[in-house]
């Protein structure tokens, strides 16, 4: 039979590609086309068009969800389906290239569609595995136009296979594509398009001041002090906590970064299972709270020897959305998801102590471990409870009265929603530093608000960008290190953290 060419136009980089046309009856050993044409579809934004904030970098809270993908026209003899999904070869983000995003095999033949907000992890529960992206995620590693760049093109390509993968289940990107060769039967490619900046409400989100004046606040912060940019474009910050050094640590979309004394940013864990807040307990280990769809826990996620799951349900049911976690000097940890705060004691089980609280978030213990404090996103006042010698609290009050306070109907979704109370830190004099809509609110230890860190920007569009968390560090302790919307900020402090870094 004879060969026909047809010529593909890619719309990363506009490349031409020719790709052999081979006759329907050719068999193993060449990429095989056959009708019916297979179709990949992804019913939240159309072939070409915008993606979405909450499948990229710059969704809310840094927790992108990978998006709905259908598909339909599957060709006859299909064993299996491979995804990858793919950016420009020049794309960068962080310190290295990133072209390879999401990759996924051995979905099943009889599968037609992977939903929203697919789980992490290598083996999946339909015994399809995940490629490990170019930023060692093993899952959904979402799209994030680099600094200065137009319009970035992004891949979602479809294979049908006539076979499983025969491959070890850590098999790499290349080792996949290996596999493959001979056994396509037909393949389907849907664009996404992002910018760095992408737009909302007509509106586009503009870049982060490179430092912002903080006022003087006695015994706290001295006058004339810049609050100052360390990085940005990381994607997503949270969770800080120091290192015995001073270096930062601080999580990202699936990784944990650390920021060293000389403000370098560097990976330090690879693969983080999502974590959102970290501590270290009295052993030395790095607790942490992990919001992997379909896997979330509160686990060790350092040492490497030592990783396991501490609690991962509640009265048999999973934790929904971990956010925040505080560590005690008994063992004990104290975290939160949206159902309420919790209490694990030192060998053992997860008891819910609050529940009173709509969606509850950040939580913090005084130096003296004598008090609880917790965020309140609805409401008017940052709350506090007296902790008991066994981890137990009560005697509930309203500690101190937050300045930045939720306007309903407001233009900007952030006030609108609620007041942006997030994570919390202490310093060595029980002062507390806490992330809302206007910065970071810093009050006495009776709840006196002492004072403003004015981190925040886009206020002028109808866009805030703000602080998620905070934490002291530097060698000296007396760095405050304030994280959030993928930056990185720091602020030399009068004050100095706590002794023991539990968060």
């Amino acid at each position: 039979m004879s060969e026909r060419w047809f010529v593909l136009v890619l719309a990363l980089g506009g490349a031409l590609v020719a790709v052999p046309n081979h006759s329907e009856g050719q068999t193993a050993g060449a990429a095989r086309v056959q009708s019916p044409r297979l179709k990949l579809t992804i019913p939240s934004f159309g072939d070409a068009d915008t993606i979405p904030l909450q499948f990229t970098c710059y969704a809310d809270g840094g927790t992108a969800i990978s998006p709905p993908l259908r598909w339909d026209h599957v060709p006859e003899g299909s064993g299996s389906f491979v995804l990858m999904l793919t950016g420009p070869e020049n794309h960068r983000r962080r310190s290295h290239t990133v072209a390879f995003f999401w990759g996924r095999w051995n979905i099943p033949a009889g599968a037609r569609e992977l939903a929203e907000g697919q789980p992490s992890g290598v083996e999946q529960a339909d015994g399809s595995y995940h490629m490990k992206s170019d930023d060692g995620i093993w899952g959904y590693d979402p799209p994030c136009a680099p600094p200065g760049a137009g319009p970035i093109h992004y891949q979602y390509k479809l294979y049908a296979l006539d076979r499983m993968l025969p491959l070890a289940a850590d098999a790499t990107r290349e080792a996949v594509l290996e596999a493959m060769d001979g056994h396509i039967l037909r393949a389907s490619v849907y664009y996404g398009v992002l910018e760095r900046s992408p737009p909302q409400g007509g509106q586009e989100r503009p870049p982060p001041p490179a430092s912002i004046a903080a006022p003087s606040i006695p015994g706290v912060i001295a006058d004339g002090t810049m609050i100052e940019l360390v990085e940005t474009d990381l994607g997503r910050t949270e969770g800080p906590v120091a290192m015995r050094d001073g270096s930062m640590l601080v999580s990202s979309s699936n990784s944990i970064l650390m920021v060293d004394s000389s403000d370098n940013v560097s990976t330090f864990i690879e693969e983080s299972n999502r974590t959102n807040a970290m501590g270290w307990d009295r052993q030395g280990r790095l607790i942490s709270v992990q919001r992997a769809q379909g896997n979330e826990k509160v686990g060790v996620l350092y040492p490497p020897e030592q990783v396991a799951t501490l609690a991962d349900s509640f009265e048999g049911r999973p934790f929904d959305a971990l956010n925040d976690i505080a560590l005690d000097e008994r063992g004990g940890v104290y975290f939160t998801d949206t159902q309420g705060v919790y209490y694990l004691p030192p060998g053992g089980s997860v008891t819910r102590i609050i529940d009173e609280v709509p969606r509850p978030n950040g939580v913090v213990l005084s130096p003296d471990e004598e008090t609880l404090y917790v965020h309140n996103k609805d409401g008017v006042y940052m709350l506090s409870f007296e902790v008991a010698p066994d981890g137990a609290i009560s005697n509930r009050r309203n500690f101190a009265r937050y300045d930045s306070v939720r306007v309903p109907g407001h233009a900007d979704p952030s006030w609108d929603e609620d007041n942006g109370a997030d994570g919390m830190a202490v310093d060595s004099e029980g002062r507390i530093y806490a992330a809302t809509n206007v910065g970071v609110e810093i009050f006495s230890p009776d709840g006196d608000l002492l004072g403003i860190l004015p981190v925040q920007w886009g206020a002028e569009n109808d866009r805030i960008r703000k602080p998620q968390n905070v934490a002291f560090g530097g060698p000296d302790r007396k760095t405050l290190y304030i994280v959030g919307a993928g930056t990185i900020y720091k602020v030399r402090t009068l004050s100095q953290g706590p002794e023991r870094p539990t968060k």
